[in-house]
């Protein structure tokens, strides 16, 4: 997973990742699979694609939520043409700013 590559740059910036498995056939096996080898948590699990319908018409997009859960951005996607880990990664910076350290 290419996004894995950003994650201690998600960390500094006090951003997690929720991914979303719509075609995981492996089901629950399968994304906790994914999970540990990523350390990407946590995941949700559309299995069997029951609700992926309703709110997915063909779209692969990102979208960055805020901690008051309003998104805060959206990188438009399709199947074959998904937002790419340094996309992502780009508008997260550019979207979230650092968590302050404590002294």
């Amino acid at each position: 997973m290419q996004l894995q590559a950003k994650k201690k740059a998600f960390d500094q910036l006090g951003v997690e990742m929720v991914c979303v498995f719509r075609e995981e056939r492996g089901g629950l096996a399968g994304a906790k699979k994914t999970a540990d080898s990523t350390g990407f948590s946590p995941l949700l699990l559309d299995y069997p694609i029951a609700k992926t319908k309703a709110y997915s018409q063909g779209s692969y997009s990102t979208y960055l939520i805020g901690k008051d859960g309003k998104i805060k951005a959206e990188l438009n996607g399709l199947k074959k043409n998904r937002p790419t880990a340094d996309a992502i990664a780009a508008k997260v910076s550019e979207v979230f700013k650092p968590t302050p350290t404590k002294p």
